[in-house]
């Protein structure tokens, strides 16, 4: 219940005016609290869609990492194999061999047939020829 005294200009006045001051005190600081918590709510949803985000980024950036790492084992594994690749020519050139005395046999194969002459020998013996003839 609450009294209200008329003053001399007709304006009600309230009859203990440190009751509503202290009222007003307590609305400003429950409304100060509520803004407080509303804000501090925004930030903690905030904060977890951040985390959420960097737990993303990290899944990301983990596959990544993986993905370099079995690229540099790739390359190193290459670069094991390159070292290996000196003593797997040693055998390659006896492929090499082969191929030199399978030419070597085509070629004497060649000289025993007395028609077959190649061009390129009749143009070094025609230079040949003509060198010695200039002298």
């Amino acid at each position: 219940m609450r009294r209200v005294g008329k003053g001399f200009s007709g304006v009600e006045t309230p009859l203990f005016e440190s009751m509503f001051v202290v009222r007003d005190v307590t609305e400003e600081a429950e409304a100060q609290v509520l803004d407080t918590c509303s804000a501090l709510a925004r930030r903690v949803k905030g904060l977890e869609n951040d985390k959420a985000a960097q737990q993303l980024e990290i899944v990301k950036l983990k596959a990544r990492v993986k993905k370099l790492e079995k690229i540099n084992m790739v390359k190193s594994s290459k670069l094991r194999w390159l070292k290996k690749v000196g003593t797997s020519q040693r055998i390659e050139s006896s492929d090499d061999m082969e191929n030199v005395f399978n030419q070597g046999r085509i070629i004497a194969d060649m000289d025993q047939d007395e028609g077959i002459e190649l061009v390129v020998d009749q143009e070094k013996d025609a230079e040949v020829e003509g060198k010695h003839t200039d002298k």
